[in-house]
């Protein structure tokens, strides 16, 4: 009564000393729960000796045959496996057997129990998977406490210039009274292109996120001449020791004129940041593909070709890491481009350096009114 209560399988096996227990002893005995375990009578599996092998899962067989023939010399036999059921279930099991000789007659049987463990399976499994993802957010936590980090340095240092200007230009004003003109004037721009510095750090920081967010999206869109914009956003970015050369023919794009300025600022301000002193920056404007094409070429370090696609990611920054930047404006220049229908990559300048180019779709009927009736 008790082997057949029991929430197992039990059975009686011939132990053979001459074969390993792999080569199947004949079983004399199974309770009733291989019915419950296995939709398989015992006397379906006491007749087909041939038909336990059979339900072991393919992918487990080898492993158990390896275990039962190991435990012939020690004569005890414990796995885990796992069964394919007669309704096509798969069940982990928990098999334990050991050698017992019948005082009697000195007859050699393997008494077995096993054990349906699927449930406790399923917890290893789910708790193995929570241990994954816990530390997968662990990693991501740990990452993103080193882009905070890195993120405060670069605020801070991008802030600390333009503050400097402004703090010092204002207090100067504030302190002398008689300064020429021309000194009045040169502070006072000062404290303008520091503001315009301290404003585009703040418009990025929003942009990214609004991106991250879902919340970026293109409030209206109108013709907008992008040749007027390239030179107008050129010549309000702080230049300082580099030139910026601009080249442009008239083009028109159906585009979100706040965004189109954010895409022009932050390519020419990535080029201005890489390019030694001394040297220019080219902005050019020009019809290409059915589109228009904004393109900034620079004479700084280049990008290597691994980084080529992921510069446009947010926080990748180019080979000189120790140059100052946030590592968003050309993430947020992609972004808008997507918006907008077009793309961003960047290709190798010849003679050295890298090549920004922004491809967005023309306006033709616009651009056919700019242009004036036709001859």
């Amino acid at each position: 009564m008790l082997v057949e209560q029991i929430p197992a399988i039990t059975y009686v096996e011939e132990f053979d000393e001459a074969r390993d227990r792999d080569d199947d002893g004949r079983d004399l005995f199974m309770s009733p729960q291989s019915k419950t375990i296995l939709g398989y009578p015992p006397e379906e599996l006491v007749q087909d000796q041939e038909l336990w092998w059979r339900l072991v899962h393919p992918q487990d067989r080898q492993r158990v045959r390896r275990a039962a023939s190991a435990s012939h010399s020690s004569e005890r036999f414990s796995c885990e496996f796992r069964m394919i059921t007669r309704d096509g279930r798969v069940v982990w099991v928990q098999e334990d057997a050991a050698v017992v000789r019948d005082p009697a007659t000195g007859v050699q049987l393997w008494h077995g129990v096993i054990l349906d463990i699927t449930a406790r399976k399923a917890a290893e499994i789910a708790l193995a998977g929570a241990l994954v993802r816990e530390q997968a957010a662990s990693e991501r936590l740990r990452k993103i406490d080193e882009m905070k980090d890195g993120l405060l340095r670069a605020i801070s240092h991008d802030l600390r210039t333009p503050l400097t200007t402004i703090y010092g230009g204002g207090k100067s004003l504030l302190s002398v009274d008689d300064f020429p003109d021309s000194t009045r004037r040169a502070i006072l721009e000062g404290i303008v292109r520091g503001a315009g510095k301290m404003q585009r750090i703040v418009e990025n920081l929003l942009d990214l996120d609004r991106i991250d967010k879902g919340q970026a999206t293109v409030h209206e869109l109108a013709p907008v001449r992008l040749d007027e914009v390239a030179r107008r956003v050129a010549d309000e970015v702080a230049l300082d020791a580099v030139r910026v050369e601009v080249e442009t023919e008239p083009l028109v794009v159906n585009a979100d004129e706040a965004m189109l300025e954010r895409i022009v600022d932050n390519l020419v301000v990535n080029a201005v940041k890489h390019t030694p002193d001394g040297t220019s920056v080219r902005l050019l404007v020009t019809s290409t593909n059915a589109g228009a094409e904004l393109v900034v070429e620079d004479e700084g370090p280049g990008v290597p070709d691994r980084m080529k696609e992921s510069i446009f990611a947010p926080f990748h920054r180019g080979p000189e890491h120790d140059r100052p930047g946030l590592g968003i404006g050309l993430s947020i220049v992609a972004h808008f481009a997507q918006m907008h229908g077009g793309r961003a990559w960047v290709t190798d300048r010849a003679g050295g350096g890298a090549t920004f180019h922004v491809w967005l779709p023309v306006d033709d009927d616009f651009a056919r009114q700019l242009a004036g009736p036709s001859t």
